[in-house]
């Protein structure tokens, strides 16, 4: 790492300073083809958010139920519903986080960002249909294990990627500028 003194030092005045918020290492696979630990790691992450969301929902309207009704009978679990409950938030979130700019959280944690093959974001209708596909064929992603490319099957059928891709999702801002010391 470079201190100020060394800036200082070897900088030339009137010429340009390019700063980037990307590690060095990291540089080296931007837009490179995901495989499958730091996707299935994504995805982990995202199951987990959805977990909490539709746990932590049922246990409000649980306990909203337990403290207006007169009975004090205690909430009893019932699994399939709330499965049920889960996957379709699940879709819900994907299909938005992926048509909204490609990252869901696990994906921002990870450096992700799902694309189609030409590097555009998906569409609110591929989105939906990668996300279903997702969620009723978990198991596609373990294609990534063996593709030579790292495309899980909802990639090969619906012609999208997942890329390394750590630039923040605000619009390109040029942060080139001229820099000059006075001494």
């Amino acid at each position: 790492m470079t201190t100020f003194s060394q800036f200082r030092d070897a900088f030339v005045p009137g010429s340009q300073v390019h700063f980037s918020a990307l590690p060095e290492r990291a540089r080296s696979i931007q837009g490179v083809s995901a495989g499958f630990t730091s996707r299935a790691i994504a995805t982990f992450i995202d199951i987990g958010l959805v977990a909490v969301l539709v746990l932590g929902a049922w246990g409000g309207w649980e306990a909203l139920r337990y403290v207006l009704s007169g009975f004090y009978d205690l909430p009893s679990v019932t699994g399939f519903p709330l499965l049920l409950l889960g996957y379709f938030v699940m879709w819900i979130y994907w299909t938005w986080s992926w048509s909204t700019g490609g990252r869901s959280l696990g994906n921002v944690l990870m450096g992700l960002r799902v694309q189609t093959q030409s590097g555009n974001n998906l569409g609110l209708g591929l989105a939906a249909l990668r996300s279903l596909l997702s969620v009723i064929f978990a198991l596609g992603l373990a294609w990534a294990l063996i593709s030579r490319k790292n495309k899980s099957v909802q990639d090969i059928v619906l012609r999208t990627e997942v890329v390394f891709d750590w630039a923040p999702l605000l619009p390109k801002v040029d942060m080139t500028f001229a820099m000059e010391i006075n001494e």
